[in-house]
């Protein structure tokens, strides 16, 4: 069955009788599952047997809700890195026009990540603490307006800046979001799945953007780069503002689509971690102690050395490296990510299937997919950087480097629910800013590093490859796939304060 588009047709629910052998049926199958295309649902009190279920009555045109809002996420992300990935295109008619040197363009390149950086950690907590509608939403939406005014700022070299760094603080909340999303809406058996196909959307987001970018150039000027881009961002944040909610269970505060199927409710709640809402303060110490989490920390911040400075920068080692033109440098940057957006979407149903199968555990698949995603990166770029190849052979090896590490995707991208679904949104927004460090340094210093070498950019690749391969080490020795009680871990470590408080309190 295709997840992607399914309808939930055949959703079910109890019937009406209320004959003595349906409560007899009842109390014989409580607390035995249903498999269901594949899925366990856990029986609940409040349900009947499955023997006693019917075909439930759904509005013909009924899409799965948990799909359809995994589409919108795929949508937004998409959107998201078309705002960020457009200047990698436009910087080199922006550069010519406005008479930047290698520096210039770095800072304009990296500024984007000075603002990212600062709304990581405020989003996830955000988004863990009052749901991601919204912060996802408005995230995407100031992210298109910045990027709509950029053309008007080209004379300002400090505006520009400007509006970079503000379309990255916006977009800093999306991916923290996105994740304490998930976390509520998306079952335990499929959230690799989910994650694959929502983080697809970045990678396709790419491909369009530097398919398209080169030839609205062309045709009508860099400006209108971003001009459409930010009308595209505009118009997604009304179909998300319709058709979204922060869970299941507050899709009835919705204006426009309240219904979901009993079954599909059901379905969501019963395979997903229950996110218990207490005022007990966020354990953030507990985190850091983890070094299951701080195994997460280091490959999202390996991972995105290379990820963001092939990014930001391949159509540039397209164009003045391997000699090809504006067009011919769009085009062939295209291909690497539109391998990424195959990998990635298909690193999740990959890693469900090895789940479900039991062929590997949860941290043994979690640490097949970071082999495949960070090793083959660094093997490629090594021979790009060794082999002397011809411009088509690099554009192969970069396609190879770049598409394979889809791969994390299923490895450290989804491990942060693995551990703690109830904080996945801050926990992600911890990762999410470490790894944003590589957006402004690493993304910056490769400008002086070109400068310096003459245009050699093995010394930039090599940098990356010794990266990847240390976080790779790391991940393999420390990552787990179990769940981590936090809020329990805190306690325990600081016991001793909250009892004395509670003493006070007593002696008072």
């Amino acid at each position: 069955m295709d997840w992607f588009f399914m309808l939930e047709r055949a959703a079910v629910v109890s019937t009406q009788s209320t004959g003595t052998k349906t409560t007899a049926a009842r109390s014989s199958m409580k607390n035995q599952s249903i498999q269901e295309d594949g899925i366990t649902v856990k029986e609940s009190d409040n349900l009947l047997p499955y023997s006693t279920y019917e075909k439930e009555k759904v509005p013909f045109f009924y899409f799965s809700r948990r799909w359809t809002f995994i589409f919108l996420c795929h949508i937004g992300l998409l959107v998201c890195y078309s705002l960020r990935v457009n200047l990698s295109i436009a910087i080199l008619p922006m550069a010519e026009e406005a008479h930047w040197g290698e520096s210039q363009k770095a800072k304009v390149l990296s500024s984007f990540f000075w603002g990212y950086i600062f709304t990581q950690l405020p989003g996830g907590w955000l988004a863990s603490k009052y749901g991601g509608k919204y912060l996802f939403g408005f995230g995407i939406l100031l992210a298109g307006i910045g990027t709509a005014i950029t053309p008007y700022t080209i004379h300002y070299f400090w505006l520009v800046l400007l509006c970079r760094i503000l379309t990255g603080f916006a977009e800093g909340v999306t991916y923290p979001a996105v994740h304490a999303l998930m976390a509520s809406w998306v079952p335990i058996q499929e959230r690799s799945r989910a994650i694959g196909i929502a983080w697809g959307g970045a990678y396709v987001g790419t491909v369009l953007t530097t398919i398209l970018a080169p030839l609205v150039v062309n045709a009508y000027g860099w400006r209108y780069v971003f001009l459409i881009s930010g009308g595209v961002a505009i118009g997604w944040f009304v179909l998300w503002t319709i058709l979204s909610a922060s869970s299941p269970e507050s899709l009835d505060r919705n204006l426009f689509v309240k219904y979901i199927s009993h079954y599909e409710k059901t379905l969501i709640q019963t395979n997903r971690e229950v996110k218990q809402i207490s005022n007990k303060p966020t354990p953030f110490i507990s985190f850091f102690l983890s070094l299951p989490f701080w195994a997460i920390i280091i490959n999202h911040f390996g991972n995105n050395w290379g990820g963001y400075i092939l990014l930001m920068w391949l159509p540039s080692y397209m164009k003045d490296k391997l000699g090809f033109d504006l067009q011919k440098s769009g085009i062939f940057s295209f291909l690497p990510y539109m391998a990424m957006a195959i990998f990635t979407m298909s690193s999740g149903r990959i890693a469900d299937f090895i789940i479900q199968k039991k062929l590997l555990s949860v941290v043994g698949t979690r640490k097949l997919m970071q082999t495949l995603g960070m090793i083959s990166p660094a093997l490629f770029l090594s021979i790009t950087s060794f082999t002397n190849p011809t411009k088509y052979e690099a554009v192969a090896y970069m396609v190879c480097a770049v598409g394979l590490n889809g791969f994390v995707a299923a490895g450290y991208g989804v491990n942060h629910i693995d551990i703690s679904p109830k904080y996945a949104g801050t926990l992600y927004g911890i990762t999410n800013t470490a790894a944003t460090i590589p957006g402004i340094v690493g993304v910056y210093v490769t400008g002086p590093l070109l400068q310096k070498y003459h245009g050699d950019w093995s010394v930039v690749f090599m940098i990356a490859v010794l990266i990847y391969v240390f976080a790779y080490i790391f991940y393999l020795f420390f990552a787990s796939g179990k769940l981590i009680d936090f809020d329990k871990d805190y306690e325990e470590r600081f016991s001793k304060f909250f009892n004395k408080d509670n003493k006070k309190k007593v002696d008072v």
